[in-house]
């Protein structure tokens, strides 16, 4: 049995064992939803999702579709609505990702591992660092690396790509990078985007990246919905909604992703970056 396979293993046990649990407390979550609102968010799932396996992110865009089409009135049960949906399709994305993408297992592994550290450190610490502070410092780091992928793509620097150097340095200054990875979302900042950006700046192929993320992603958000889903804190036909439309969303997603060449998935890359910088300016804004 290869690693890949067991790390396939696991996604899909994380993923069960949330349905299971999702199941058995059906009853605290009770939900009446028109045709209409059914509809709205379906098709908000697909779309946040498809964004989402680009490496966009979804949290946002489910903010901003809750809004648009004035879903889900009650924030706590929404946001418990956003990780119980999460769940299934980062799932999703891990298992194609790994079957698609040439990747080492111990680099998932360990990226896993130091994310996770990462998020429990920073639980010890969030109150005592301003969100504000967190933002400041990624904002100037995409700002700096958006500049460096556009020179590269005008061949004005160039970053050699090597999937091959097992050079202890860089292995290293990655792992110490996802540590920090996975203290960002304590601080309200999701993590797809800057991990995206540091296997670039590394020197990875950026698809490298994709079942990095999404396999932390899942792992991940499987703990975290329990505990919104013990409370009853989900609305239940909205997330089984957004999980079964954000599913075909990631499945067309990863076949985009799947065909583009390294060239095209820097420019993705560029706009997933740009988006990234005024999502942090205006959260910086709308909360000072």
């Amino acid at each position: 049995m290869t690693n890949i396979l067991i790390i396939k293993i696991v996604i899909v046990l994380f993923g069960l064992a949330t349905a299971i649990f999702f199941a058995y407390h059906y009853r605290k979550t009770q939900e009446s939803i028109t045709s209409t609102a059914g509809k709205q968010t379906a098709l908000l799932g697909f779309v946040a999702n498809f964004l989402d396996t680009l490496g966009i992110g979804s949290f946002a865009v489910s903010f901003a579709g809750r809004k648009l089409f004035n879903l889900m009135p009650d924030y706590l049960r929404f946001v418990g609505v956003i990780n119980t949906y999460s769940v299934f399709t980062a799932a999703l994305q891990a298992i194609l990702f790994l079957s698609i993408v040439d990747i080492d297992p111990n680099l998932i592994i360990y990226s896993c591992i130091f994310m996770v550290l990462g998020s429990i450190v920073s639980a010890s610490f969030v109150n005592k660092i301003s969100p504000q502070v967190i933002k400041n410092i990624v904002i100037v780091a995409f700002i700096i690396t958006l500049f460096i992928v556009v020179a590269n793509q005008f061949n004005l620097i160039h970053i050699q790509e090597n999937n091959t150097d097992i050079s202890s340095t860089r292995y290293i200054l990655l792992y110490m990078l996802m540590f920090f990875s996975g203290c960002l979302p304590a601080f309200g900042i999701g993590y797809y985007s800057m991990i995206i950006a540091l296997i670039f700046l590394l020197g990875f192929s950026p698809i490298l990246a994709y079942p990095i993320m999404t396999t932390a992603s899942a792992l991940q958000m499987s703990v975290t919905s329990m505990m919104f889903i013990k409370k009853g804190n989900i609305y239940n036909k909205s997330a089984i909604l957004m999980s079964v439309f954000g599913m075909i969303g990631v499945v067309l997603a990863v076949l985009l992703v799947s065909h583009l060449n390294s060239y095209y998935l820097k420019w993705i890359l560029v706009v997933i970056l740009a988006y990234n910088i005024i999502s942090l300016f205006r959260s910086r804004k709308n909360s000072a």
